[in-house]
């Protein structure tokens, strides 16, 4: 998933508890790198969470 493989412990996590623990080093389209958690929706689509405390450079 965007360019990282995931563990089963991520897996597990994202099936029981709705979300995976923190995820670094993934990629964007436009090739960036971000850290996410992802998120099991309600209707079973995922998504990204990213961490509110980290600060940006810009």
């Amino acid at each position: 998933m965007c360019g990282v493989q995931i563990g089963i412990a991520d897996i597990e996590s994202l099936i029981n508890k709705k979300k995976t623990s923190l995820i670094k080093g993934m990629k964007s389209k436009a090739g960036k790198k971000f850290d996410a958690y992802i998120v099991l929706k309600e209707d079973c689509t995922t998504s990204f969470e990213f961490d509110k405390n980290k600060s940006y450079k810009k």
